[in-house]
């Protein structure tokens, strides 16, 4: 830490910055020292985007929920995707219709035809 202190005053040129009439060289070094140790410390204590965080995924208890209510049977896997797609594609159809039929001012129509 200690050199990595001091090539970064010589990177930067930092040396240059101090002058005698703004206070004394030791007080100079000191607050630069501090300002370095604060700057590394965020540095090593930063999380890119997030980091460490568990992702939650919006439809993963439904997905799980669909899969245990999935009936056991033989069918191949082409037909069990076929059968799910179908019925996404429903819900999706669903939910776009509510969404017309509550803009339109109908919600209530929509959901006496939809329970029925």
């Amino acid at each position: 830490m200690t050199q990595s202190y001091f090539a970064s005053l010589l990177e930067k040129k930092c040396l240059d910055r101090a002058d005698r009439e703004r206070g004394r060289f030791r007080t100079f070094l000191l607050s630069s020292l501090e300002y370095f140790l604060n700057n590394e410390w965020d540095r090593a204590s930063a999380q890119k985007r997030g980091g460490g965080q568990r992702n939650i995924f919006w439809d993963e208890q439904n997905a799980e929920g669909r899969y245990q209510n999935e009936p056991v049977d033989k069918l191949t896997p082409e037909r069990v995707f076929e059968k799910r797609w179908a019925t996404t594609l429903l819900e999706l159809v669903l939910k776009k219709m509510r969404e017309e039929f509550i803009v339109s001012g109908k919600a209530e129509l929509f959901e006496a035809i939809n329970s029925g």
